[in-house]
């Protein structure tokens, strides 16, 4: 008789890492191509990208986008959904997915697509990170 693991439900919240992460990457893109020795168009240009790129991933962050839940039983394997829906839908871990101590970057394949969604361990309480680590490393990456 095979012993079937308890449910586990994780729920990604909004992670201040990578908030950090995304305000030292554009600020050192716009140093960067402040140093450079180009035409100041070209300079605009790029810096306009900069901007742009900036307020797109801030509107993600804000609208929450890299929040969702992850759920795992071994009756119904791997489901995921957004925090505004309830509705969880199947989905299948792929080998891609990367799993460091202090990260998770989890591809999944969905009836739509493939999703890339990114974990840190500052968006999920410690034990709750703890448990999505093994359980992607015993049943998710087979």
């Amino acid at each position: 008789m095979q012993k079937s693991e308890p449910l586990l439900l994780i729920e990604v919240q909004q992670s201040s890492a990578l908030l950090v992460f995304l305000c030292l990457i554009h600020l050192s893109a716009i140093l960067s191509i402040g140093l450079m020795s180009i035409v100041l168009t070209v300079k605009a240009f790029l810096l306009l990208g900069i901007i742009v790129s900036a307020y797109f991933y801030w509107w993600r962050y804000y609208n929450k986008f890299y929040c969702f839940s992850v759920k795992h039983s071994s009756e119904s394997s791997w489901q995921l959904t957004s925090t505004d829906n309830d509705n969880f839908e199947d989905v299948a871990i792929l080998k891609s997915t990367v799993i460091t101590q202090s990260m998770i970057a989890l591809h999944v394949k969905t009836n739509k697509g493939k999703k890339h969604l990114l974990i840190l361990a500052d968006a999920v309480n410690e034990e709750c990170f703890r448990q999505l680590h093994v359980r992607l490393k015993i049943y998710g990456l087979s």
